[in-house]
């Protein structure tokens, strides 16, 4: 399995913890208490419309991936991991604004995706966190959280 597939998968397990009231350290140090159970509802490169009745979803994609070499025989990627929660039209923004809060809180448990005592990554960055408005009636239809994944590999390794 290539190292990005192994980073989806533990951004995806991580994210399925996310249960209102639990409450996780950061890697600062500080306490953080899940607000939402937006964890109960997480795939992975969802295509199709959320069910009807369904509350919310949140789903995964891991899009760009621009390379760089910082030595001889090493690749310095910066994978860009796109996070959408889709969200029922009656759902008010301060639900969303705490949802987004849980995903950047969640992944601020361990940036480097540690999995059996081995980082994954060398660091990950927020880059974004913006509502999004379904502009043909002007509805919330969710959010969006893009972070980038910073990690090494061999040279011709994903």
């Amino acid at each position: 399995m290539s190292l990005r597939q192994s980073i989806i998968d533990a951004i995806v397990t991580r994210m399925k913890s996310i249960r209102s009231g639990v409450e996780v350290t950061l890697s600062d140090g500080s306490a953080y208490t899940y607000q939402t159970d937006l964890g109960t509802k997480v795939e992975k490169w969802r295509t199709r419309p959320m069910p009807e009745g369904q509350a919310y979803q949140l789903t995964i994609r891991d899009t760009e991936n621009p390379k760089e070499a910082v030595q001889t025989g090493t690749i310095r990627h910066a994978l860009t991991v796109e996070l959408d929660i889709l969200v029922a039209e009656s759902t008010p923004d301060d639900k969303v604004r705490k949802m987004i809060e849980d995903v950047s809180a969640c992944a601020g448990v361990d940036p480097f995706w540690t999995v059996t005592g081995t980082r994954l990554a060398r660091w990950t960055a927020m880059r974004e966190g913006a509502l999004m408005v379904d502009e043909s009636g002007f509805k919330m239809a969710g959010a969006r959280v893009v972070m980038e994944v910073t990690y090494d590999t061999a040279l011709w390794r994903t």
